[in-house]
Order: structure tokens, then sequence, then C-alpha cells
């Protein structure tokens, strides 16, 4: 093997800097390749086509109803809870508690509420509401009070919690309020 040239690096026209064997790098040239026993690998040819890739085979499959339903459900129970906090004027009175999920269709809205409290909702033409009672509301977010200090607890005032779904605007409401009991 011939030993390394040393390189040359031109900076203008009129001035050359020489550089170190250290730090050059010479490619090498096609004539010392001929000789080394490095060969590049060959891509295997394949006797079939290749298919294009519509991109179905790696989306995801589209949530179920019920997935969603179950979603919403426990991020609106997450949001209320949120809301309910201390405040001083919760002493004697209430704090209001709402809500809004957006792109809902009504077929989601049926399998969250489910279908007992989704048959005793008034269904009109524009909207759907119901008003829910306690049961109601263990149903569909589990326990939605909340704990203090001193033994007093924020709950939501008779268990009532309004939804209403706008069939136009596809968007869900749901309004209340919190009372703290001791």
């Amino acid at each position: 093997m011939p030993a390394p040239k040393k390189a040359r690096k031109v900076v203008s026209e009129d001035a050359e800097v020489s550089v170190s064997e250290e730090d050059s790098f010479v490619p090498s040239s096609d004539e010392e390749d001929a000789g080394s026993d490095f060969e590049p690998e060959a891509k295997p040819k394949s006797s079939s086509k290749k298919r294009k890739s519509t991109g179905k085979e790696n989306a995801k499959p589209k949530p179920r109803d019920e997935d969603v339903a179950a979603r919403i459900l426990r991020s609106l129970g997450t949001t209320i809870r949120a809301q309910m906090v201390y405040k001083k004027s919760l002493k004697g009175s209430s704090s209001r508690i709402t809500a809004e999920v957006p792109n809902l269709t009504l077929e989601q809205v049926k399998g969250m509420l489910g279908s007992e409290l989704f048959g005793r909702a008034s269904n009109g033409p524009k909207q759907v509401a119901v008003q829910t009672t306690d049961d109601d509301l263990q149903y569909l977010f589990g326990d939605l009070s909340k704990s203090l200090r001193y033994v007093a607890t924020l709950v939501v005032r008779d268990g009532a919690l309004k939804l209403t779904y706008s069939k136009e605007n596809q968007i869900l409401k749901v309004a209340g309020a919190c009372i703290m009991l001791k």
C-alpha cells in the first residue's frame, strides 16, 4: 500500500496552507479498491412486483362509539371534579359547574348516557336534554365528591346535572352546581 499523500488546502488563490497527515483525509481511488476484499452488498432481486402501499395496513382502527363514550365520560368526570374547589362563598351558597364537549354524534351521546337515561331524556327536533339524579351520576361518573379538610365535602347539589345535546351544533353541554356539606 502506498504511503498517504499530504493534503493541501487552498485558502485563497495566492496562499496555500499545509495540513498535517493526521488531520487530512485522502479518499482512495478506484484503482486501489480493485485489490481490496470489500464487496458491496448486492440487492436481492425479487421476481414479484412491489405492491403499492395504500396506507390502510398501518392505519389505526376507528374507535367504536362505546370506547368514545367511555373516554368522554372519564374526561367529563375529571372536568367536573376540577371545577369543584373550595371558595369562601360556598359556606352559604353554591358554585356553578359547566362543561362542553364538541363534535359528538347522537349515537355517541346515546352510548354515553345509556338506554335508560336516554329514554328519560326529552328528545326534541333540535336538542336532547336530561336531568340526572344521584343514581344516574353514580352510574355515569362514579363518585362525584371531593373531600376537604375539617370533615367538609364538596358534592353536586341535589345530585342534579343537566345534560343538553344540541343536534344542530353537535355539542353536549353539562351544567350544575356544587355545594359544601359538613
